[in-house]
């Protein structure tokens, strides 16, 4: 996958304005600008080998000239974004900008640390972040924050130091909205990127941190059986609406035991039926063989008695996912019913009527 060069110019930084300009002289400068070039391109193909692009900001500063001065940041593109992904693009776009490239030496910490490791349900902008490991403080000009604190050890991610995802959970949740951190604590316990015991560190190391005596019940309602940060948003509104799931992530299976579904959410109603929810990633979801499947799934899930329901991300995100199975539920009688079960729903073909 190649690299991509993205320019983007923060705000805060230059009121939205980027301006260039003729420097004196650059005839003399062509040789080493050149030179420079040619080391920038070899950086960028080896960071492209590694699964990287470079991105360049941009910061307008001030003189006479209002010449661009220019931060280099690294940035991981996954399958769920990609690095042609921009800064301030699609709002489900999540880019996590690293600073160790910035500040040599030291490790990266908190949600850029986190996302280094895999976790998903970052926010789309995230300032980066570091650590020296004595915990000594650091004064810079650049759009990094420095935190002091002293590490006893890290590791490695694509070559690149960060601290451990406990410790990042501990860093990164405290400064987060509990939309984002949910998510993240999430994805950490479900790729396995910190054990069940290693959540319960993360969430001792969070204690005292700034912040973190808001964010005491949300470690609380993770989840570790969402699939994704869609998911978990959407399992925690309903809990705050009153109504929580009976189930996650239930594998149903027919009366001859083939598989049928595993619905993200899902609900019992009275009578042996079933209100199923599933939230529809587009890309998954959007090729003709997925939307067959997809409809013969749920025919059948339809004829065995199941209120079925899909949404989108989107949905999710513009609120409407929950007044609509408020209602269906209540319109059904529905009463919490929390699956005890170990194994898969069985749901057999109910008779018509």
């Amino acid at each position: 996958m190649g690299a991509v060069l993205r320019t983007t110019v923060p705000r805060a930084w230059s009121r939205g304005v980027t301006r260039t300009s003729v420097v004196p002289g650059a005839g003399r400068l062509l040789g080493p600008a050149l030179l420079l070039l040619t080391l920038l391109a070899a950086l960028v193909t080896h960071l492209a080998d590694r699964g990287y692009a470079v991105v360049h900001q941009c910061v307008t500063v001030p003189g006479a000239w209002g010449v661009a001065g220019i931060h280099l940041a690294l940035v991981r593109s996954t399958p769920e974004c990609p690095s042609g992904t921009a800064l301030g693009a699609d709002p489900a776009a999540m880019v996590t900008v690293v600073g160790a490239l910035a500040l040599p030496g030291s490790v990266v910490t908190g949600v850029p640390a986190l996302v280094l490791h895999g976790a998903q349900g970052a926010p789309r902008r995230v300032l980066p972040e570091v650590t020296f490991p004595n915990g000594a403080p650091r004064r810079n000009g650049k759009p990094v924050r420095v935190r002091r604190e002293r590490l006893r050890r890290w590791t490695f991610v694509d070559g690149v130091p960060c601290v451990t995802a406990e410790l990042a959970l501990a860093q990164a949740v405290p400064g987060l909205d509990r939309s984002h951190a949910i998510a993240l604590m999430d994805s950490a316990r479900r790729r396995r990127l910190v054990t069940e015991d290693g959540f319960r560190r993360a969430r001792e190391l969070a204690r005292g941190r700034r912040g973190a005596a808001r964010t005491t019940a949300w470690w609380g309602l993770s989840d570790p059986r969402a699939d994704s940060p869609v998911e978990s948003q959407a399992r925690v509104d309903f809990v705050d609406a009153g109504y929580p799931p009976d189930a996650v992530q239930l594998e149903i299976f027919d009366e001859r035991g083939r598989f049928l579904a595993r619905p993200d959410l899902v609900w019992f109603l009275p009578g042996g039926r079933v209100v199923p929810v599933e939230l529809d990633g587009h890309e998954a979801h959007s090729t003709p063989e997925a939307l067959f499947h997809d409809r013969r799934r749920q025919n059948a899930l339809v004829a065995r008695g199941a209120r079925m329901l899909r949404y989108t991300g989107r949905d999710v995100t513009r609120g409407v996912v929950v007044p609509d199975v408020r209602r269906l539920l209540d319109a059904e009688g529905w009463a919490p019913r929390p699956w005890t079960g170990d194994g898969p729903l069985i749901l057999p073909r109910r008779a018509p009527t």
